[in-house]
């Protein structure tokens, strides 16, 4: 299991063992992160179909078989039935590392448009017991190329999602 998470998911920033705690207990500062996520619950805004940097952005999924992703999530022992899932573009204002947080235990892939290719992840980091930000998955993105953000078998049909520039952990 840990080979497919590292393999899937990049290099783990602790062991799995240490990753079933709290929110106080990323080992990364996620002090803007939270800040965001928390100030956000006033003043949502509508998704607007296209995810940008530091706004808590709330979108609605669909059922899994319903979706055209631009690369087909692996199968991974479970079924498209039963799940829901989205995929959305993305934009990046400037060249760099970028945090991508969600709220609850979903698939991400980060694809790129041109070449149909999931981007290989550099870091992640999930707290379960953490109900505002339960996972953190860091990438290398590029201005002006187009990404989509594919979401996969989540049980609820509605996921948050924060991006932010990554600081060092």
């Amino acid at each position: 299991m840990l080979l497919f998470l590292l393999f899937i998911c990049g290099e783990p920033t602790r062991p799995m063992t240490e990753m079933h705690g709290d929110c106080s207990d990323y080992s990364w500062d996620m002090t803007r992160e939270f800040q965001l996520v928390r100030q956000a619950r006033e003043t949502t805004e509508p998704f607007s179909g296209t995810f940008l940097t530091a706004r808590k952005q709330e979108v609605t999924l669909v059922p899994m078989p319903q979706v055209s992703y631009a690369a087909p999530p692996p199968e991974r022992k479970k079924s498209f039935q039963g799940h829901y899932g989205g995929s959305w573009p993305l934009i990046i204002e400037a060249d760099g590392v970028y945090r991508i947080c969600l709220d609850s235990k979903i698939w991400l892939d980060l694809v790129d448009t041109e070449t149909g290719t999931p981007l290989s992840s550099n870091l992640f980091e999930m707290q379960t017991g953490c109900e505002e930000i339960f996972k953190v998955v860091t990438y290398t993105l590029e201005k002006g190329k187009k990404y989509s953000l594919q979401l996969a078998f989540a049980k609820n049909p509605h996921a948050t999602v924060l991006i932010t520039p990554h600081r060092s952990p």
